[in-house]
């Protein structure tokens, strides 16, 4: 299977949006997403973080009432070992 940016965006976005979805749904407040498993995909903790981070604006700007959402705060956990999670962690 050939990865590309184009694939593995769709999943992270596709994932993470319903993820919000449920939680709304259960009038969940806060939610915390790992920073889904990249070792595997063989892509760097930016482009992840990065794909997640714009999945999570869309869902904001496509709901129909943001502010009607019950998902308030949404965190991405990084694993503390990752300098390169860290990094970007710290930039956004």
């Amino acid at each position: 299977m050939v990865v590309t940016y184009a694939s593995v965006d769709k999943i992270l976005r596709e994932t993470t949006q319903a993820c919000l979805s449920k939680a709304d749904l259960a009038g969940v407040t806060s939610i915390a997403f790992p920073a889904f498993r990249r070792d595997s995909l063989n892509y760097p903790a930016d482009k992840v973080v990065w794909f997640m981070v714009t999945a999570i604006v869309e869902y904001y700007r496509d709901h129909p009432d943001p502010f009607t959402c019950s998902v308030k705060k949404v965190f991405i956990v990084c694993d503390g070992r990752d300098e390169e999670a860290k990094s970007v962690s710290s930039d956004i």
